[in-house]
C-alpha cells in the first residue's frame, strides 16, 4: 500500500467518512497501481482514522478478472469484524443521512 493515506493524516485532516473504491483489482499485476481490494480499502480507511467507510466502484460492470459479486461479499465479511462502520450501498440504492 502506498503512503498517501499517511500523508493525508500528517496534514491534520480529520476524516469522518471515507469513500473507498474496492473494485477492478485483478489481475493484481496490472491493477495494483490504480485499484484497491476490499481489505486494502478498509486498511486505508483505518489509517485515515475514519469512523465510517462507504465502499464503491464495484458490482456494476465486469471490468476485471475478479467475479462481479466478489468485492461485495468480501467487504460484507470484513465489515462484520471491523471497528469501522462499513456502510454498504447497493447499486441504485439511495443513502440519506
Amino acid at each position: 500500500m502506498d503512503k498517501h493515506f499517511e500523508q493525508i493524516v500528517s496534514k491534520g485532516y480529520k476524516i469522518d467518512t471515507a469513500l473507498m473504491p474496492i473494485g477492478a483489482y485483478l489481475p493484481e499485476s496490472v491493477m495494483k497501481q490504480s485499484h484497491m481490494n476490499p481489505e486494502e480499502a478498509l486498511k486505508g480507511a483505518s489509517i485515515l482514522g475514519a469512523k465510517e467507510m462507504i465502499p464503491y466502484h464495484y458490482g456494476t460492470f465486469n471490468l476485471s478478472d475478479e467475479p462481479i459479486g466478489e468485492p461485495h461479499s468480501w467487504i460484507t465479511r470484513l465489515a462484520k469484524k471491523s471497528e469501522i462502520d462499513v456502510v454498504i450501498v447497493d447499486a441504485g440504492e439511495i443513502l440519506c443521512k
